[in-house]
């Protein structure tokens, strides 16, 4: 269940319907607004966490911890378990976004809806360390066919003015066209500019 408070700031930050919220698994928690993940199997792993409040960052003085996620996991891939199956069709388009919020805000778009989507929850959150600490695909991103495969990203729009945020979503991309994807992105700072 999402509380009245919670589903506002949804509606609010990212135009999320209380139906969108529901069809999700969106629910309340003492620290927040908890966003359910998935391996790519459809096993449920744990939850994350959107603060609310944010929290300070004791590493670093002025910066907001927004999200909260247990020790240890790898939550890099967020998608709703129904399109598992589309995912992993190799013969569909698929859209990557940054942010949980922005997919399911996106999974709203009637024309938009049918097809598969997968968001990674950061500019470097699409990956995980192997043995040598190399940042490398988290395997539910290695699950996933790219082989010439169209993709439609849409990237945060900090991602043509933060040069970190650059540098992690482009590993990211080439990451994905190593594996054969054909990746067409979209400047969503023209929809807010109009």
């Amino acid at each position: 269940m999402i509380s009245k408070e919670h589903l506002k700031i949804l509606s609010e930050e990212s135009g999320i319907t209380k139906e969108s919220a529901k069809y999700f698994g969106l629910k309340s928690v003492s620290k927040g607004i908890a966003l359910p993940y998935y391996e790519i199997d459809g096993k449920k792993l744990p939850d994350r966490t959107k603060l609310v409040p944010p929290l300070e960052n004791k590493k670093e003085p002025g910066r907001k911890v927004k999200y909260l996620q247990p020790k240890g996991t790898s939550l890099t891939c967020f998608f709703h378990p129904v399109d598992i199956v589309k995912i992993l069709n190799p013969e569909l388009m698929l859209l990557i976004t940054e942010g949980e919020k922005k997919l399911i805000a996106l999974h709203q778009i009637k024309e938009l809806s049918n097809y598969p989507m997968v968001s990674y929850p950061g500019c470097w959150n699409w990956g995980q360390k192997d043995e040598n600490g190399k940042l490398e695909l988290s395997h539910n991103w290695n699950a996933i066919p790219f082989k010439d495969r169209e993709i439609i990203w849409l990237p945060d729009t900090d991602f043509f003015t933060n040069h970190h945020t650059r540098k992690g979503m482009m590993r990211f991309a080439n990451e994905l066209t190593d594996r054969g994807a054909i990746i067409k992105v979209i400047d969503l700072r023209l929809e807010e500019d109009e």
